[in-house]
């Protein structure tokens, strides 16, 4: 469980092992996650407090799959190819699906009919979500194993109880989580907004070999594209050059690739 120490975890599992994961690595993972699921859905949201919790919009892919859960098989498959772990849960709200996602236990990810749930209506969200243990959620240690020892173990357990007296006992994060679990929260889908590359193209008439007019075109191409960064507050950080190559009539035409990324040093 989160906040438990290393010592404790091993005596209870003997395979665990354990190191420490960089920031860099996690928001390397997250974006190459979200790259991946964009191939299902342009509208995807982030959760900031989850990481690696997605909420897709599902509305209007339905005349593109037979069922929303071959449409859900298909991400996790495509995810695991990617050596992603992934259960997908389709639902009605933001905490029914997060916790439902959340609630797989270790045998239960074994099974294979357990890594996609597709929920008929909300009323079967909410029962569901109800029954998942807090400690398969993402909330402090300290108020958990707090609640656990007033046998406070489950979703349902904790909407229960009332908000007031939730507020007055254990504050604010605990108060939020009844509010989130209730959905007095709730909100429509907040997707992260696609942002395009900004691309040029340029034709030469004949073939270029002198480098200082390569570069010429280059700049001349380069300038509006930064004047367009500016103007949406973004800077550039990676350019990307990709040059047709003259080849005799019976050959394909080649292609060279240049990379050119800015590096972020750590002081």
């Amino acid at each position: 469980l989160t906040g438990m120490s290393y010592a404790t975890g091993l005596s209870l599992a003997s395979e665990l092992r354990a190191a420490e994961v960089s920031s860099g690595d996690i928001g390397k993972g997250v974006d190459t996650a979200t790259e991946l699921l964009r191939r299902f859905t342009p509208n995807i949201e982030l959760s900031a407090e989850h990481l690696g919790v997605f909420w897709l919009d599902v509305s209007g892919l339905q005349p593109l799959f037979d069922s929303l859960v071959i449409w859900a098989r298909e991400v996790r498959g495509h995810l695991q190819n990617a050596s992603f772990w992934g259960r997908v849960v389709v639902g009605f709200t933001h905490f029914g699906t997060y916790a439902v996602a959340r609630a797989a236990t270790r045998d239960e990810r074994r099974q294979t009919n357990r890594h996609v749930l597709v929920f008929e209506n909300a009323d079967a969200e909410r029962r569901a979500a109800q029954r998942v243990l807090l400690r398969r959620l993402d909330i402090d240690p300290e108020l958990r194993d707090m609640l656990d020892k007033l046998g406070v173990r489950t979703v349902g357990a904790l909407l229960r109880l009332s908000a007031a007296g939730i507020r007055k006992r254990f504050g604010r994060e605990a108060y939020r989580l009844h509010r989130y679990a209730a959905g007095d929260l709730a909100v429509p889908l907040q997707p992260t907004a696609v942002v395009e590359p900004l691309t040029r193209h340029l034709d030469l008439e004949s073939a270029e070999t002198d480098v200082d007019r390569v570069l010429s075109f280059i700049k001349h191409t380069l300038d509006p594209l930064l004047g367009m960064l500016a103007s949406r507050h973004e800077a550039l950080t990676a350019l990307e050059l990709r040059f047709r190559l003259e080849t005799p009539a019976n050959e394909s035409r080649a292609e060279l690739v240049e990379q050119i990324r800015t590096v972020r040093l750590s002081i």
